[in-house]
């Protein structure tokens, strides 16, 4: 049996002994970015279909348009895909720590990881980035995000999915060991992140001009990040042409790049298909029988005149004026207007039949992309049950969507274990929780990440607000409740006042949980509301498998409030006994 042996190999960029990695890394860019020219020729073709121009490229300065010839007049492709980013983008996963047979204390930590990972996601802001990373996907076919962080900050951004390189037998089976980004970047930003290296940067050669168009206002360089997964023997190098500006070993089991497909690859490999790919045969055959409509429309949709030659009337005497009067010879025909129909009804027939296809070809109703309610359906039930059919389609593309947001958790949860001191704020309706990982660090292998929508609601507020009726009437929730599931803007104060007792009273059991210290409930409290809360809590408490002594804590609360209640009624009880002031004596009784 053979083995494999290191000798005579041709060296790495990630080899351990490679001390200018940027040679071997400007030695292979080039050749990945040539094997992949086909696939930039498709993302550019992509573009210009969604787009509706044409486009001169995809890099810095290419984006102009080189012409607008033979634009689409009618683009369904852009309907399906916009259509398609209004649905998805208005899903926002909010991933939950999960724990399975962990004791109490780290039951609790997970429960205040999911506060965590809310805030993570508001300090990357990447729900912003929703929009822009649902169009990458649905025209290239992947998307790509980069978490990073500067100082104790968590940043991350849209990575174009042409500026990433994979080669095609690393990523066979969807799951490659190296990642290269390439960007250009302008020299004088350069200098400010490296000055170390200026004196490198400055002899570093530009990007080719005939690449970008005439540079007027930036000095632009050809800059490769590079990442090779392999436990512990992992690099991570940042280079120029002629110089390694950083290098580091990459202990990490992840890219900190984070990707999500459209369309799984078919069948092998690690690029995913997109709508745009799926639809742009059928963007065609609409598009050629548009172009046929017309020239009919052009060729028949044009009256004709037939004069009888016998009537003596020239050809300049029928002009557009009105009422104009025309003299024939006797015996003649009158002059006669044939109308003939410009089009058959087969052909509008035809073009409807191929743009109701490209709809069903991508799992999308007309009536979302037209914003039109169906026809005969009218109650609030009907609507939502048809927009519910309507997007079963898209059920898998969710689910790809939420492991990508699961997967932004993790690296994110990567770059904080490696920064000292790591807080995060919460925001809040009301107000914002400053959350420290120091007190929240856990071990992957403690936790399992599931993914949930922040609300199963309809998202508008006419919808919302008749789901919410519906529940409520059906006693499923009260009044209180259903005002916090509003979450609209205009009723946050109603409904701060309404619930701030609630509200108090499940922060100051938290304390008391998290801290181990008895609160007694306050005389203002509403007894009765707060045994009600606790009791819940008390149930989800002992479930968890909480300490005795934090039962304890919480059957000492509800005691309390119940003596408070108590000595209520025996004092209102007294009052109504006692006579009123300047009355008679009472008679008797029998």
């Amino acid at each position: 049996m053979k083995t494999s042996s290191r000798l005579g190999r041709r060296k790495r960029w990630y080899d351990a002994d490679n001390a200018s990695p940027h040679a071997s890394v400007f030695d292979i860019v080039p050749q990945l970015e040539s094997k992949s020219s086909d696939r930039r020729n498709k993302f550019l073709k992509h573009a210009r279909l969604y787009g509706n121009y044409e486009f001169g490229g995809l890099g810095p300065g290419q984006n102009s348009v080189s012409g607008r010839s033979n634009r689409l007049t009618f683009n369904v492709v852009a309907n399906c895909v916009d259509t398609a980013t209004a649905l998805m983008a208005r899903s926002k996963p909010a991933p939950q720590f999960l724990t399975s047979g962990a004791d109490y204390k780290l039951a609790r930590k997970a429960i205040k990881l999911n506060k965590f990972g809310k805030g993570v996601q508001h300090q990357l802001g990447i729900h912003r980035l929703s929009e822009s990373m649902h169009l990458d996907k649905l025209i290239y076919g992947t998307c790509f995000a980069k978490i990073w962080s500067e100082g104790k900050k968590l940043c991350a951004e849209r990575v174009f999915p042409w500026e990433i390189l994979v080669d095609e037998a690393d990523g066979f089976y969807g799951d490659p060991k190296n990642m290269f980004q390439v960007k250009y970047i302008d020299r004088d930003r350069l200098i400010d992140m490296y000055p170390e290296r200026e004196d490198k940067l400055w002899h570093t050669p530009s990007a080719p001009t005939g690449y970008f168009g005439e540079q007027l206002t930036t000095d632009l360089i050809k800059v490769v990040e590079c990442w090779h997964l392999s436990g512990k023997s992992g690099r991570h190098v940042i280079c120029v042409e002629n110089d390694t500006l950083f290098d580091e070993e990459w202990t990490r089991t992840r890219f900190p790049i984070v990707w999500s497909h459209w369309d799984l690859p078919r069948p092998t490999g690690f690029w995913g298909g997109s709508m745009v790919e799926r639809l742009a045969p059928i963007q065609a055959s609409i598009s050629d029988l548009i172009a046929r409509i017309k020239q009919k429309t052009r060729l028949f949709g044009v009256p004709r005149i037939i004069v009888d030659a016998a009537s003596g009337i020239p050809k300049n005497w029928i002009s557009n004026e009105i009422g104009e009067i025309l003299t024939i010879q006797n015996g003649a025909n009158p002059p006669v207007i044939l109308t003939p129909p410009p089009l058959a009804n087969e052909d509008m027939q035809l073009l409807q039949m191929e743009i109701a296809r490209a709809y069903e070809e991508v799992g999308i109703s007309q009536a979302s992309a037209t914003a039109r309610k169906p026809t005969g359906i009218n109650s609030g039930v009907g609507v939502r049950e048809v927009l519910e059919i309507g997007s079963e389609r898209l059920v898998m593309y969710g689910l790809r969507w939420e492991e990508f947001h699961m997967d932004v958790v993790r690296v994110a949860l990567d770059e904080v274990r490696e920064i000292d001191g790591f807080s995060v704020d919460v925001p809040g309706k009301q107000h914002r929780d400053e959350l420290s990982w120091a007190d929240l660090d856990l071990d992957e292998e403690a936790y399992v990440l599931q993914c949930f929508p922040v609300s199963l609601l309809p998202q508008t507020p006419a919808g919302r607000y008749e789901r919410i009726q519906e529940l409520a009437m059906g006693g499923w929730i009260t009044k209180e409740q259903g005002l916090e599931l509003m979450q609209v803007p205009d009723m946050d104060n109603l409904s701060a006042d309404v619930n701030a007792q609630s509200n108090s009273v499940r922060q100051r059991i938290d304390g008391m949980i998290d801290d181990g210290v008895y609160v007694a409930p306050e005389p203002y409290d509403d007894p009765a509301a707060s045994i009600a809360i606790v009791k819940s809590i008390y149930f989800q408490e002992r479930e968890r498998g909480a300490p005795e002594q934090t039962l304890a804590m919480l059957r000492q609360y509800m005691t309390t409030c119940a003596t408070i209640m108590s000595r209520a009624q025996v004092q209102n009880q007294a009052m109504q006994q006692q006579p009123t002031p300047g009355a008679g004596p009472q008679p008797p009784t029998q």
